[in-house]
């Protein structure tokens, strides 16, 4: 965003710096390029910690109670960028207030940097994300996964649910609250037998969620009646946050392991879904992965999986190779 006015007049002392935000963190600087203030540069990374969060930067005069300011507020989808002058009595100036908006969707956990800048009688505001999200909140078509479940294949089609039987007809089905990327099911042996699990990573929700199947009397497996177990706490970059986790995969020990797309990395929960380690970055070294810009969710590509000794495999779309790594 950016606006030009002519503030020949008003710009002498500018000695105001103003940074707050509410549920969050703030860390800024403010540097001046001459000793009258009229070129200035402000900065900070401003963290929410709650939807219902605010947070903006601001820098005033105190000779003439000019003020600009930047704020951002996640709950609104809105980037503001504000300007009041309050001329000193007796000048004859014009008092003024202009204001700019923008749809901006923010999120909790990511960390955004605001930047106010002035120069030759221009302000510049800039507001910018470590990651580029998707503002589109139109279905994503296209995600279908193939699962065994006993002698039932599980097949999930956006959020479309079908289990067939080995003759190919269609027992039951059901539908998601949203679209599935990946479906995975396996077996954990337990005190009464194996038990059938079945889970499905859902990126709209930045989580993977997974429970038990049901068995009826007559030991046919069906699609269970809600997900009373997630891995992630919601979109983010902290550890158990995510950004459109796209696969995942269960291990012989009991661990899952899940691939956060938009962090670039593996995130590893036990059975339970605590979150016990993670590994990777952005990049093209060894141990670092490529899943896609992310500009749309067609960019993210992907996959994790584990074999029955516990060696976990990456497919790095981005750098055009699949990792191996050890147990």
């Amino acid at each position: 965003m950016l606006f030009t006015e002519d503030f020949e007049g008003g710009m002498e002392e500018w000695t105001d710096v103003v940074g707050a935000i509410d549920k969050g963190r703030f860390g800024g600087t403010a540097t001046k390029t001459d000793e009258s203030w009229q070129r200035f540069r402000l900065e900070a990374d401003v963290l929410f910690q709650a939807q219902s969060s605010a947070g903006g930067i601001g820098i005033g005069s105190q000779r003439d109670s000019s003020f600009f300011a930047l704020s951002l507020a996640p709950n609104d989808e809105m980037v503001r960028l504000f300007w009041q002058f309050i001329p000193p009595p007796g000048s004859g100036l014009i008092a003024q207030n202009k204001a700019l908006s923008e749809s901006f969707v923010a999120f909790p956990g990511i960390i955004y940097h605001l930047g106010l800048g002035f120069s030759n009688g221009q302000l510049s505001a800039t507001l910018q994300s470590p990651v580029v999200w998707n503002t589109n909140r139109a279905p994503i078509a296209g995600w279908t996964s193939l699962a065994e479940a006993g002698q039932l294949l599980t097949l999930v089609q956006g959020d479309q649910v079908q289990l067939f039987s080995p003759e190919g007809k269609e027992t039951s089905g059901s539908a998601l609250e949203e679209q599935a990327s990946e479906t995975r099911t396996w077996e954990v042996e337990g005190p009464q037998g194996k038990r059938q699990w079945v889970g499905i990573c859902v990126p709209a929700r930045n989580q993977v969620f997974y429970a038990r199947m049901l068995r009826s009397a007559n030991g046919e497996w069906s699609w269970p009646r809600g997900f009373s177990l997630f891995l992630g706490s919601g979109v983010g970059q902290q550890a158990e946050e995510m950004i459109f986790p796209l696969s995942f995969a269960p291990g012989p020990d009991g661990r899952i392991y899940v691939l956060d797309a938009g962090n670039a990395r593996i995130q590893v929960f036990d059975a339970l879904g605590k979150y016990l380690t993670q590994w990777g970055r952005k990049g093209s070294g060894e141990g670092d992965f490529d899943f896609g810009s992310g500009r749309v969710p067609e960019d993210f590509a992907g996959s994790v999986v584990v074999d029955g000794e516990g060696y976990i495999y990456v497919a790095d779309v981005g750098n055009r190779r699949i990792q191996k790594f050890a147990p």
